[in-house]
């Protein structure tokens, strides 16, 4: 019988978002998070192309994905996002050319101006 090694796995919460006083109460976003974000936002549309068109899968992997950004439900990137599964819908039915590949750049667009702004209003800080 072949024994499998040891792999830690991090923490759970590591590598999610940290309190911290010496950043004035925002909330500590690392750029590693950030980038597997995007990943995942990319990952989920790439799934969603190649696994049959599913949008319920589609729109839990998005809503995972940007669940790793701090105040994601509270400043609506969480509504927004869900908003593109259905924006999705209908550009399929309208028979939009690429219209999986429009929404992929959406929504990682949505992401990426969800942290710009929280991060120039302090209530992120990207590190």
């Amino acid at each position: 019988m072949k024994k499998t090694a040891f792999v830690p796995s991090p923490d759970i919460l590591e590598g999610r978002i940290a309190l911290s006083s010496g950043t004035g109460g925002a909330a500590v976003l690392r750029e590693h998070t950030l980038n597997q974000a995007v990943a995942q936002i990319e990952g989920g549309f790439a799934r969603f192309a190649h696994d049959r068109m599913n949008y319920t899968r589609l729109e839990f992997d998005l809503a995972k994905a940007v669940g790793r950004i701090p105040w994601n439900r509270r400043d609506g990137l969480l509504a927004t996002v869900e908003f593109d599964v259905q924006d999705l819908k209908g550009r399929v039915d309208a028979g939009e050319t690429h219209p999986i590949k429009t929404e992929m750049r959406i929504a990682v667009g949505q992401l990426e101006q969800f942290v710009k702004y929280e991060v120039a209003n302090g209530v992120i800080k990207l590190v």
